[in-house]
């Protein structure tokens, strides 16, 4: 089995970034049910590779990783970690690589994921592969060291701390995807550890009619200095974005983030005709 895994990962980089250290990297992921070959797929490679390009990258510099649903078991089981299965193909996304490279993609990295990909995805995933890049990998996944209760020290249970809302995300598609997708990166600006936060989303098609709660999403603890970035994916038929053509419509959100008590939100309104990156950049 070893001996398998390591005759893939050779075959693995030799075709997508090659000479190109992998450990600990953070990349672009490309997933189809081959590595090559899905018209789908090559769609999203050609423009992916051209955006590369355009903006004046190497392999070095933005590593792309190619892979298949199909391709051999051991890719499979990567998958099941990065919470993505076959149905979902194409699949782009940023993922963090394992350190030492031989164990594969880690996670997906900050949310950035587009599922049922097409050349459309291709700019929101590179820029937010930018950002990440840029800010250094979100906190640590899983447990981390307990804040303990010492004189002068930081706060320990629900006690609200300063957040900062650094941008958010709303797509909306109608056919044929109908896919929604809503999201928001938020900052801990306290120099002690932040927890219990909770995220909620909203949407309304009228400035007079009420939200209507679209999700919500938990972060339990948010380091200092840390981003954290909570979103939520789903049909745009079941949130009642759609017109009589089933097109997606013009529409209000906002994004609630709350923590101790505390609530900041940010409102705002999506347009399709305006394109399907959301509209409020990073500050």
């Amino acid at each position: 089995m070893t001996k398998k895994i390591l005759i893939f990962l050779l075959l693995l980089f030799s075709t997508t970034v090659g000479a190109v250290e992998l450990d600990g990297r953070i990349v672009i992921l490309l997933v189809s049910e081959h590595r090559s070959g899905d018209p789908r797929m090559e769609s999203v490679k050609k423009e992916l590779l051209r955006t590369r390009d355009t903006l004046g990258y190497n392999t070095e510099d933005m590593p792309i990783v190619f892979m298949g649903f199909k391709d051999s078991d051991t890719e499979r089981e990567y998958f099941d970690r990065l919470g993505f299965q076959a149905f979902d193909s194409p699949v782009l996304c940023v993922a963090e690589w394992g350190n030492p490279a031989r164990f594969g993609p880690k996670r997906v990295v900050d949310y950035a994921i587009a599922r049922s990909a097409t050349p459309q995805h291709v700019s929101f995933i590179v820029e937010n592969y930018l950002k990440i890049v840029k800010d250094g990998v979100d906190g640590p996944q899983g447990p981390g060291p307990d804040v303990s209760p010492t004189p002068g020290g930081p706060p320990v249970g629900d006690v609200p701390g300063q957040l900062e809302i650094v941008n958010v995300r709303f797509e909306a598609s109608g056919k044929p995807l109908y896919m929604t997708n809503v999201g928001v990166r938020i900052k801990n600006l306290e120099s002690y550890t932040v927890r219990n936060i909770t995220v909620r989303f909203y949407s309304k098609l009228n400035p007079q009619d009420p939200w209507r709660l679209m999700g919500k999403k938990t972060l339990q603890k948010l380091q200092s200095g840390y981003f954290g970035t909570r979103d939520i994916v789903g049909d745009t038929k079941s949130f009642g974005l759609l017109d009589e053509n089933n097109n997606a419509v013009k529409c209000y959100y906002r994004i609630e983030v709350e923590n101790g008590g505390n609530v900041i939100y940010e409102e705002g309104q999506f347009v399709p005709s305006e394109g399907p990156v959301g509209l409020k950049n990073d500050q």
